[in-house]
């Protein structure tokens, strides 16, 4: 497999293998691109309609970041057309998640939970979060932190 990356922040690189390109290079030539970026605002819409026609491959997009990294007017779209082989996002455009969002209804598109502030605490808080519903669900109680 060929690695390539686009960081302005970072010098011109290569080894054997991985190799610095432009943002463009990198949209035209590759089959995956996967986003590693804070959300600003020069990251906000980072993909959008004139970025989804660089990618001639059709490629599988990944994003770990924030959902505002990518347009989603723009990724509907390109779902729709075809244009890109699917998406898997980390994060969510409304949180908590609103599952009558276009995107669930596509079966190209994955979703995890964004766990970047993840902590011990919070490791056992969802744990305790996790025996409780359990519980609740034994004893007939209303569950808490669903997803409707």
């Amino acid at each position: 497999m060929s690695v390539l990356f686009s960081d302005p922040a970072v010098g011109a690189a290569k080894s054997r293998s991985w190799k610095k390109v432009d943002f463009e290079e990198l949209l035209g030539s590759s089959d995956y691109l996967s986003f590693h970026v804070h959300s600003n605002k020069s990251t906000r819409d980072m993909i959008g309609d004139q970025q989804i026609a660089l990618m001639a491959r059709k490629p599988f997009l990944i994003n770990v970041s924030r959902a505002e990294l990518f347009n989603k007017k723009a990724i509907l779209s390109a779902l729709d057309k075809g244009l890109v082989r699917g998406i898997a996002l980390d994060a969510h455009y409304e949180e908590p998640t609103n599952t009558d969002d276009p995107l669930f209804s596509y079966p190209n598109t994955f979703f995890s939970p964004h766990v970047a502030g993840s902590t011990v605490d919070s490791y056992a808080d969802t744990v305790t979060a996790c025996l409780t519903n359990i519980e609740h669900a034994m004893s007939g109680k209303q569950l808490r932190g669903l997803i409707r």
